[in-house]
């Protein structure tokens, strides 16, 4: 467990140093325009992650599932029809993340305004080889979620992390001198460090002796049975837009533009402290779905108490060491001591800790298969946050702490109190634990994915 922890933090660190130094060196080798255009390109075509629909979690549920049925035949005709499957949706996914990177090629020129001339060829190149590129990561999904349930979450994460920092080395090194500038290889080493990652997890993660790479074994049930469950993870982290990008739409209508130029730098801390929980809910979702499929309740338990109460004090600590240090961070960073910002951001962090602990919540209860329950409870809130910010600020003129006082009802509801409430009453009762009927699971078409 902690070996599998330090290396999705160090994958964490590793994307984020990545970054840092690919955008760094192109910012201060080449004019602004181009930083602009990678900024630009990137973050806007990496919403095509999307298109994964939420393929790694459901995978990863289902395989646990299969691999705790009683009769070792069954359980490894349910493990090739579930790898086989996966790798066919995973296919429908890169394809539909190509046609969007096309869609969004054609449509450039009217959904931005870029004046034409030499950065015309930077925008095509750009975004032809991320979203190249994002579809190889899409393609390799199937092959990461194996690996994390057979107990290799380290050896995952160290391909991926491999693959950030061969794409940053390749990008710096690529780049063209300053007569000639270019950002297009950044991107196109995305794509062949993409290729890598996929090549890598493919070849780790099949048994060629078992002839795992024939497409044979895909059934359509349980095809269904896996977009059914991604579909209910992609609308839980589509519902992330409901939060931050929301309020932000709701300052700009009912605030001024100095509130939401205060709002934004919070909003970033916020974000940075919240990648300290990644690590350890990307590891606990495969180790509580394959406890929970072998019936082990006291473990799951256990990964969730430990989990949030271990991972909730760091991230408390940190929030209150980056509240101390705001003054000299904001004056550091943006070069003003932003006292609106400072107003607010014990409230933020407040939002932070709540709301960041809960994410090991959210692994435990996708581990277990409560992907319904947990995608409404995250509707609702998200729905809360947006009603409640409105009416502190409309009726109830508390301006932008209105603004943050609506997200924590709404965090407070979800996550400090019906989330430990739903999980403990879940394991409590052991309503999701279905391992003695693992044959009757098996006649239904194989539907390894029971969503309640």
């Amino acid at each position: 467990m902690h070996r599998d922890v330090l290396s999705a933090y160090a994958l964490t660190a590793a994307r984020v140093i990545a970054w840092i130094l690919v955008s760094a060196t192109v910012y201060r080798r080449y004019p602004p325009d181009y930083f602009a255009a990678l900024s630009l390109i990137r973050w806007t075509i990496g919403l095509l992650a999307y298109t994964s629909i939420g393929l790694g979690p459901a995978m990863v549920h289902a395989l646990a599932q299969a691999k705790h049925i009683n009769q070792p035949k069954s359980a490894d005709e349910q493990l090739r029809q579930t790898k086989s499957s996966g790798i066919v949706l995973s296919l429908i996914a890169a394809a539909l993340t190509l046609l969007l990177t096309l869609a969004y090629r054609l449509s450039f020129s009217w959904l931005h305004k870029v004046p034409p001339g030499a950065m015309t060829q930077q925008f095509a190149g750009l975004i032809l080889f991320f979203g190249i590129g994002d579809a190889l990561r899409v393609l390799s999904e199937p092959q990461g979620a194996i690996l994390q349930t057979e107990d290799r979450i380290s050896l995952d994460n160290f391909i991926l992390i491999c693959g950030e920092i061969a794409w940053a080395v390749l990008s710096i090194l690529h780049l063209p001198r300053t007569s000639h500038p270019s950002v297009i290889p950044v991107a196109a080493s995305f794509t062949i460090t993409s290729l890598a990652v996929w090549i890598a997890r493919l070849v780790l993660a099949t048994d060629w002796r078992k002839h795992e790479w024939f497409f044979r074994s895909a059934r359509l049930a349980v095809i269904s049975s896996l977009l059914s469950f991604g579909c209910f993870v992609l609308v839980s982290q589509l519902s992330d837009f409901l939060y931050a990008p929301t309020d932000m739409i709701l300052i700009n209508r009912l605030l001024s533009p100095a509130d939401l130029a205060a709002y934004a730098p919070a909003i970033q801390i916020d974000a940075g402290l919240l990648l300290l929980m990644t690590g350890l809910a990307a590891v606990l979702l495969p180790k509580a779905a394959l406890a929970h499929a072998a019936g082990d309740r006291a473990a799951v338990r256990r990964y969730y108490l430990r989990g949030t109460i271990l991972g909730g004090g760091f991230l408390a600590f940190m929030a209150v060491g980056a509240w101390l240090i705001s003054r000299a961070l904001l004056r550091a960073w943006l070069h003003h001591p932003m006292p609106q910002t400072r107003m607010i951001l014990p409230l933020v962090l407040v939002n932070t800790v709540i709301g960041g602990s809960s994410a090991v919540g959210r692994s435990i209860l996708l581990g277990m298969g409560r992907v319904r329950i947990f995608s409404i409870a995250v509707i609702i809130a998200g729905v809360t946050n947006v009603l409640f910010s409105y009416i502190f600020v409309k009726y109830c003129h508390l301006g932008l702490k209105g603004i943050v006082l609506g997200t924590i009802v709404a965090v407070v509801a979800r996550c400090l109190l019906w989330m430990p409430w739903y999980v403990l009453r879940t394991l409590r009762w052991g309503s999701n634990i279905e391992m003695d009927t693992a044959e009757a699971t098996a006649s239904r078409g194989f539907d390894v994915v029971p969503l309640e």
